[in-house]
């Protein structure tokens, strides 16, 4: 449906887009902007249009002919960024007929200068006012939005993206109660370039370096696809190379995740020759070099910082949206989850370390989607991490790990941006790690009590264990649904994670309308299962939520619970993990428990009471051993609470690297499956066996769980 122009002459970077998620300004907070292609991305949450910075008297242009049914001051409102009521938003709007009769407004606004009046005919191309800053603005820039006026599902003028939908999935606005569709408008050659951009001037800080960073561009249409959307611009800096030429041997150009480019030896920057890094492929030039990758490197979600790194130290950064990393202050590693599927309840874990002595890492905080879900406990003992560098202190090296349990569950179903930002003592930001996780919900339930196979029927296909017509029960409303599951060995788990969850049937419907109403991302995500009975020591209590008690383990599981003091003034200093009654490694602790505080909220402790941890059980020898967990108090107070477990281990083997199905078969017995001719590869030895393995569902973990093997 080609009908726009564009409203402005020249390309401007871009600050806010449409929000597909929800466009209602102020009112949408699940902290992301939802573009047109399906990508998350930061800005005013809940944006109803297009905002493009431009100076302040920029020429805007009516994008078609039309009817000027707006032109003036808008009624005073509020405006939350700015805390108060604006009273001189400058806005024009022009209603406009499309060639197949729908109608559709374009609405103009902060502007400095109006040049049309209501009720007057304009022509595309004609000039309507000057940009300004005017009413609910924080910089000079245009909003530009489109409202459509005819086949909108409400039946009033809706809010629509003039670029369209070109996600995977259908379009949230489309489907939602108060939406319509979107189309691109736009005619060929019109559509206004997408891009965000950062400007500085060279050294603006007073600093003398030769060559700095003085554009970024970042956040084009699908960078995933197009990386050279993606550029970082250096300028030579003539005060301080009076000769006009700087050899760039030797440098490198990085982001906060350490992805580095290196420049090409014996390349020179020259005077008034600014260079381009594109990050996708090319030929270089003089002023354009390419980095050869095949996906935009720089971070859309959380912002980013380009940095100019030195041969001999020292370095040039350019943050957009986000602090710098402090290269080479800190070592770590974001060990779990892997980028892709995952769900039920598992451990968010790592390890970090300043590499100076009398320097430490002092707080670990997870983002998911733009929110803070608060700080992951920090940072008991890693002795695999300090064997493993023993350049650096022996004391940084050792407590290094961190770790949180999290239910995946708790969070609604598809893709989600997951970050970890760590802080040393001074509060310098000295590393950064990214995730982007899919979350599968089986019925889209949070917490499961009951995954029947009573009905269902089971097959392999390729590498995945398909498993169709299973009841599950959600624990909170006791809704059951029917559905269709998929599982793959994750190496990293040692286990069968579920990657597809499909719902085919709801058998029963308890849940009362207004449950889910209102829940804000910061209170669902401290919730695990709902705190359960507890066992108490003088000033200590406490849960062992998993394993369960007589459990049979196997593969990488999760020991979590919750603990807390009941003693005001006091605090838990010891949270260790006890293995047939000899001690083993501290566990972090104390993470947010949302469901402990609300089971005893009288005691300010239950909060921040969450514990967890993996373990490889497969490290253990195969039978009986005892899981303790030992609580200690700054009173001196202590407690040890224990599980017996039984190992097994698939073919004998400590850790899998190959779990393969292509020759086996499955069976279900009760409220098992059975699966047969499995392929099982031992990671150390590279020795092969193929096995018998039983599989049951584990409450405690909201996962498939190997109970026996064989072979």
């Amino acid at each position: 449906m080609p009908l726009f122009q564009k409203p402005f002459g020249g390309d401007f970077p871009l600050t806010n887009f449409f929000d597909h998620n929800l466009p209602f300004e102020f009112e949408d907070t699940n902290g992301f902007l939802l573009t047109w292609w399906g990508e998350r991305t930061g800005g005013v949450d809940g944006h109803s249009g297009y905002d493009w910075t431009m100076p302040e008297g920029t020429s805007l242009r009516a994008v078609a002919d039309g009817e000027v049914i707006f032109a003036g001051t808008r009624q005073p409102f509020f405006c939350p960024p700015l805390g108060q009521t604006v009273n001189n938003q400058q806005n024009v709007m022009i209603r406009h007929v499309a060639p197949n009769g729908e109608w559709f407004i374009s609405d103009y606004a902060h502007l400095s200068r109006i040049e049309v009046q209501q009720g007057q005919q304009v022509a595309a191309g004609q000039q309507i006012g000057l940009s300004g800053n005017t009413g609910c603005s924080g910089g000079p820039h245009i909003h530009f939005g489109v409202l459509r006026q005819t086949n909108t599902t409400s039946g009033q003028s809706t809010l629509v993206d003039p670029y369209g939908w070109e996600g995977t999935t259908p379009d949230p606005w489309a489907q939602h109660p108060q939406g319509a569709q979107s189309f691109w408008l736009w005619k060929e050659g019109q559509a206004p370039a997408i891009f965000r951009e950062f400007h500085l001037a060279p050294n603006p800080t007073g600093s003398t370096a030769p060559v700095t960073i003085t554009a970024v561009r970042w956040m084009g249409w699908k960078d995933e696809q197009n990386p050279n959307n993606e550029f970082v611009e250096l300028t030579l800096d003539l005060r301080f190379v009076p000769s006009g030429t700087f050899d760039l041997t030797g440098f490198l150009l990085r982001n906060n995740e350490g992805e580095s480019f290196s420049f090409p030896s014996g390349f020179q920057i020259h005077q008034d020759l600014p260079v381009r890094i594109f990050t996708g492929s090319g030929t270089n030039t003089a002023i354009e070099l390419y980095w050869g990758l095949s996906q935009g490197v720089w971070d859309n979600f959380f912002g980013d910082c380009a940095q100019l790194l030195y041969p001999g130290g020292g370095r040039y950064g350019m943050g957009f949206s986000s602090s710098c990393v402090k290269p080479g202050a800190a070592y770590f590693s974001f060990e779990s989850p892997e980028n892709g599927p995952v769900s039920g309840i598992a451990v968010i874990r790592g390890w970090a370390f300043a590499t100076q002595a009398g320097v430490s890492i002092t707080k670990v905080e997870l983002f998911i989607d733009g929110v803070s879900a608060g700080d992951i406990p920090c940072c008991p003992d890693r002795a695999d991490v300090q064997a493993a560098y023993p350049q650096f202190p022996a004391s940084n090296t050792l407590n290094s790990g961190w770790g949180t349990t999290f239910n995946w569950g708790v969070l609604s179903a598809g893709t989600h941006k997951m970050r970890i930002e760590i802080r040393s003592l001074a509060a310098d930001l000295v590393g950064v790690a990214t995730r982007t996780v899919a979350i599968v919900k089986a019925g889209n339930f949070e917490f499961l009590d009951q995954f029947s196979l009573s009905g269902a029927t089971a097959r392999i296909e390729g590498d995945q264990l398909v498993v169709e017509g299973v009841v599950v029960r959600d624990k909170a409303s006791q809704q059951k649904k029917l559905v269709n599951a998929r599982y793959r060995w994750f190496t990293s788990s040692q286990s069968l994670q579920t990657v597809e969850a499909v719902t085919t049937a709801t058998i029963s419907s308890l849940r009362s309308f207004f449950t889910e109403m209102f829940t804000s991302l910061s209170a669902r995500v401290l919730r695990l299962s709902g705190a359960t009975t507890a066992q108490a020591a003088p000033g200590i209590g406490q849960s062992f939520e998993s394993p369960e008690v007589n459990q049979v383990v196997a593969g990488i599981g999760v020991i979590r619970g919750w603990a807390f003091t009941d003693t005001p003034g006091t605090s838990l200093n010891e949270v260790r993990l006890v293995i047939d009654g000899m001690p083993s490694s501290f566990i972090p602790c104390c993470s947010a428990r949302g469901d402990v505080a609300a089971a005893f909220p009288a005691n300010p402790n239950a909060l921040n009471s969450g514990w967890g941890f993996t373990i490889n059980y497969g490290n253990l020898p195969t039978g009986f051993h005892t899981i303790g967990i030992r609580f200690g108090d700054s009173t001196g107070a202590s407690l040890t609470d224990d599980h017996g477990v039984t190992v097994v281990k698939i073919g004998g083997f400590e850790f899998l690297d190959q779990f393969n199905l292509a020759g086996a078969t499955v069976q279900i017995q009760g409220e098992e499956m059975v699966l047969s001719g499995v392929q099982v590869r031992d990671k150390a030895s590279q020795q092969t066996r193929v096995v018998t393995v039983r599989l049951r569902w584990l409450q405690s973990a909201q996962a498939l769980g190997i109970v026996a093997a064989a072979g």
